[in-house]
């Protein structure tokens, strides 16, 4: 699909998706990609979770049943970002 501005309109940015592995989060992570965004997955299905984070170029991808994993990835956020989760 074309990007709907004619440009990479998200380059340079990351966008976390969660449940991004099917149904709507597996396509806004397409789209996303698609206008040039980083994709951070994350998802409970581990091996679709590695095929979808290949499938994409995904930056990061990470199992959301591995709670502290997950847990560790969100804290750094926080610490990086002033975001709202």
């Amino acid at each position: 699909m074309p990007s709907m501005t004619g440009k990479a309109a998200l380059a340079g940015q990351t966008v976390v998706v969660i449940g991004g592995t099917a149904g709507i989060g597996l396509e806004t992570a397409r789209r996303v990609r698609e206008e040039g965004a980083d994709v951070v997955l994350t998802a409970r299905d581990p091996d679709r979770l590695r095929s979808v984070g290949l499938e994409l170029g995904a930056t990061a991808a990470f199992d959301a049943t591995d709670f502290p994993r997950l847990r560790r990835f969100v804290d750094g956020l926080l610490a990086l970002y002033n975001v709202m989760i």
